[in-house]
């Protein structure tokens, strides 16, 4: 089984900060921190604005488990109201290279 790469692209809410959001972000780090699988996750801003949270998961199962996990939490709720809900996009891709630089 090869390692899965989880990409989800957002906008915030109008009303949203982007010190709010990564005020929140903490406690997505924390849950993230918490879940089996997980190998690496970096959150990116866009040039437009927008997000990239981009998590490495030992495989497809991994990542699905915590994705059910994430729906049930409340950090859930908490971003749910900061994020557009509307420019949410996730995508999973199998990892086919790697180099990593220490």
């Amino acid at each position: 089984m090869s390692n899965v790469v989880e990409v989800v692209h957002f906008s915030l809410d109008s009303d949203c900060t982007e010190d709010d959001f990564l005020r929140t972000d903490e406690q997505m780090k924390q849950f993230l921190s918490q879940q089996a699988g997980l190998i690496h996750r970096s959150l990116s801003k866009r040039d437009d604005g927008s997000f990239l949270d981009i998590i490495y998961w030992q495989n497809m199962e991994a990542a699905t488990s915590a994705q059910q996990s994430f729906y049930a939490s409340d950090v859930c709720k908490l971003i749910g109201q900061l994020i557009n809900i509307e420019s949410v996009t996730i995508e999973h891709t199998s990892v086919c290279s790697t180099l990593g630089i220490n």
